[in-house]
């Protein structure tokens, strides 16, 4: 939202890696993309009852998975003019091989705080929740898989040169 507001006040592009995700997903083989293949036949259910640690680790594995997809569609973008990029699937090891100024890029990553006061109140989150046999559970493995992603992302960003810390509600 935050994206998606200052590009259209700056006129930028702006581009929402979460809004292509079907497309990418329908073009996935269990070969090329084997835990995004994983994650698609999975219920939810299903995902939220792993561990936060076992859900961390194949959410990174799934975004190095998709990158590629991204990239594809980044390059049908008029890419002389500036884009705000939107989305976890954008990791800085990945971002790092790309010709971006360093001081062009900010991850914003919501404190732990943040994030299990906000997607506790949005509209949709009941109807994933209502689908798990342990729905408290499933939300807290959701929110602390979502902790450790922002942990990790705020220590990459940080190692490849890039804008991060972990202060405030939001950490830029």
């Amino acid at each position: 939202m935050i994206a998606e507001m200052l590009a259209t006040k700056y006129r930028f592009q702006y581009y929402k890696a979460d809004d292509h995700e079907a497309n990418h997903l329908q073009r996935i083989t269990p070969y090329l993309q084997p835990v995004m293949f994983k994650y698609s036949k999975m219920s939810w259910d299903e995902i939220w009852s792993q561990t936060a640690e076992k859900l961390f680790h194949d959410e990174i594995e799934y975004y190095h998975e998709r990158f590629p997809f991204i990239l594809n569609n980044l390059n049908q973008l008029n890419l002389q003019m500036p884009v705000f990029l939107e989305g976890a699937a954008f990791l800085p090891e990945l971002i790092k091989h790309y010709p971006v100024k360093r001081e062009n890029v900010i991850f914003m990553i919501p404190s732990t705080e943040f994030q299990f006061n906000h997607y506790a109140r949005r509209p949709w989150i009941q109807s994933i929740q209502n689908e798990c046999h342990d729905p408290k559970q499933a939300f807290e493995n959701w929110m602390n898989r979502d902790a450790l992603f922002g942990q990790e992302v705020n220590r990459t960003a940080k190692e490849c040169g890039f804008q991060a810390s972990n202060s405030g509600r939001w950490t830029c």
